[in-house]
């Protein structure tokens, strides 16, 4: 009864309707449609907050510099946007495939949320609802990463919080499930090693692969003006370039899956959104990355809520959510609420 009367104290505004009605999303068929749906749904949302008294202040210093990042990237990779040419003329659809539009939305429907969301509880609620319509397809696959994932987040959230007790009965109690689903557990894992060494790889050294003479991963692409300048000056440190800019988004007919040149040869899903983001925009951003993350564990503060935190980045380590847009809304939404949270107990 309690937690019923938390959803509607303070009474919701018509800002936490409008961000819950994000979620919306999961009734749009088609990932193309569902990405523009995200990225124009966050326009709304902070077209909304220009009318509004924010609530509470938030800034973060790594979120700015990843989307300054990433806004470089739209002149250094790929095209060149000049007038009279095919990219020109479809330069919004470029900014999308190109990743810096989807980036700078995310993070404009994380700050909207942050600073101007009265009741966050009540957006809570519709969460596990809109979560629904996706679960049969986790069930068919025998997804359990979310699981897993949330598991380790409780042990951490227990370490953190000096309850040794509860930390060894939730040890033993994963560990038995990890016995009794090694063998399901082991196989879902078994292609990720594969995935991750190749990525890993790729952020420093990313030259185009061919299987004969077809091209399975184009590598490095920059702007023509750029390119002519490297092939004249520096060409032999080209392929290395990646170490600093990665290869731009936008780049493969399907961003699920890497070209792995070792052990085992053929596509294989990437399964990790933090080594693909660094692959599209250089290993910088995963320090970016990191320093947002720190800043966020000191906004939440050790308590329960930490797990869901902890749950949406975990599960970025061992399963790809940046580009689905369904599953993206979701992480977006749980690090906003549980920042907003966290944010209004430390006014």
């Amino acid at each position: 009864m309690r937690y019923l009367k938390s959803l509607i104290t303070p009474f919701p505004s018509f800002y936490d309707v409008a961000v819950g009605g994000m979620l919306f999303i999961f009734t749009i068929q088609g990932n193309d449609n569902r990405a523009l749906f995200l990225s124009f749904y966050s326009i709304f949302l902070f077209i909304l907050t220009l009318g509004m008294t924010p609530k509470r202040e938030y800034r973060s210093t790594p979120l700015c510099l990843l989307v300054v990042w990433s806004f470089l990237g739209l002149f250094i990779h790929n095209y060149c946007l000049i007038p009279n040419t095919v990219v020109y003329s479809w330069k919004l659809f470029y900014c999308l495939t190109e990743g810096f539009l989807y980036i700078l939305c995310g993070v404009m429907f994380l700050f909207s949320v942050a600073r101007y969301t009265t009741n966050p509880r009540f957006i809570y609620f519709f969460l596990p609802i809109a979560v629904l319509p996706i679960l049969p397809g986790l069930y068919h696959v025998g997804s359990s990463t979310v699981i897993v994932a949330f598991g380790i987040s409780t042990i951490i959230y227990l370490i953190a919080s000096r309850k040794y007790v509860a930390t060894l009965v939730s040890l033993l109690v994963a560990s038995t499930l990890v016995v009794n689903r090694f063998e399901w557990l082991a196989f879902k894992f078994r292609c990720r090693p594969y995935g991750w060494g190749q990525m890993f790889k790729n952020m420093f050294y990313h030259p185009r692969l061919y299987s004969g003479t077809e091209v399975v991963d184009p590598g490095i692409e920059f702007s023509p003006f750029i390119a002519k300048w490297i092939d004249a000056h520096i060409p032999s440190i080209k392929p290395f370039l990646a170490s600093l800019f990665g290869t731009g988004f936008g780049q493969y007919l399907n961003n699920e899956y890497v070209w792995v040149t070792r052990d085992v040869y053929g596509w294989v899903h990437k399964q990790n959104d933090y080594m693909n983001l660094a692959c599209c925009l250089g290993p910088i951003v995963l320090v970016f990355i990191a320093l947002f993350i720190a800043q966020s564990v000191k906004t939440i503060g050790i308590r329960p809520i930490l797990i869901l935190f902890l749950t949406v980045l975990i599960t970025g380590m061992a399963q790809m959510t940046m580009f689905d847009p369904g599953k993206a809304t979701i992480g977006l939404m749980v690090i906003a609420l549980t920042l907003t949270d966290g944010l209004r107990r430390r006014a």
